[in-house]
């Protein structure tokens, strides 16, 4: 079985060390000289996913038209990396995922990456898996699911800087169901300096 090189266990751990609590799948979507780091889930991550639209769904598209299931492949970090592809207008991508794909994405990736677009996928035990997308350049495209916004893709040297990281969270918090998490890190880090100690 084909083993990762030490830059891709390292960029896996970049990820998993990012999702702090997040015990199931995670990748890393490297596109020219940016890199995003993403999970599985409802939500692909800080740089894109599914939760943010942009991409078409129903019969002959890889998404489905139905809600969140482990049947659906907008909640797997292919899907997450699929529907990033959309959002970013990329046609060529790599994935490093830490776990063989499932069967859901080796049968709906295909069809949910653009037009024209290649998606290396690259897992332990696996290997290497080249998917190309089963549309072709001048098919119609259905109208998209609606967008929201996305965080720019970071450059692979800073998506894990501790400023990347913090405006990401940001971006998350103002997205997501509750600020605490950011209150309660702002809170401990800068209180000493405003109350002293």
């Amino acid at each position: 079985m084909p083993d990762l090189s030490p830059a891709q266990v390292a960029a896996l751990q970049k990820a998993r060390a990012f999702y702090v609590g997040h015990d199931q799948a995670v990748g890393v979507l490297n596109v020219e000289s940016s890199q995003a780091l993403l999970k599985s889930g409802n939500e692909g991550g800080a740089w894109g996913g599914s939760q943010h639209g942009g991409f078409p769904r129903g019969q002959g598209w890889g998404f489905t038209q139905g809600g969140p299931s482990q049947g659906n492949i907008a909640m797997h970090v292919e899907g997450h990396a699929a529907a990033i592809m959309w959002q970013h207008n990329v046609k060529d991508g790599t994935l490093i995922v830490d776990r063989p794909m499932c069967a859901i994405c080796a049968r709906d990736l295909p069809s949910a990456l653009p037009p024209g677009a290649t998606l290396r996928v690259v897992s332990e035990g696996e290997g290497l898996t080249i998917v190309r997308s089963t549309h072709a350049l001048t098919e119609e495209i259905p109208p998209l699911a609606p967008t929201t916004e996305t965080a720019p893709l970071p450059s692979a040297n800073q998506a894990m800087t501790p400023e990347t990281r913090a405006s990401v969270l940001l971006l998350e918090e103002q997205e997501g169901p509750s600020p605490l998490p950011l209150l309660a890190f702002w809170l401990t880090t800068f209180a000493h300096s405003w109350i002293g100690d």
